[in-house]
């Protein structure tokens, strides 16, 4: 869908279907950028994981691996 045809298709709609599309788009992005945080925060907490794994001289790529097949 082109820009144009986004804008002709929003300018067809009534203010409550306009409302109601808004709320919609809000909703998606809270749920979106809440998603992100939770990625963000697992990647972090990997991270933790290996540097840990790295002061005690530990290798947990096989481990890691494994886990990550299931």
């Amino acid at each position: 869908m082109t820009d144009t045809e986004f804008y002709t298709l929003l300018q067809s709609l009534t203010l409550r279907q306009l409302n109601s599309f808004h709320t919609e788009l809000m909703l998606k992005i809270q749920q979106h950028r809440k998603h992100q945080a939770t990625a963000i925060k697992k990647l972090s907490q990997r991270d933790n994981i290996n540097k840990l794994a790295d002061n005690l001289g530990l290798d947990l790529t096989v481990l890691m691996r494994e886990v990550a097949r299931h």
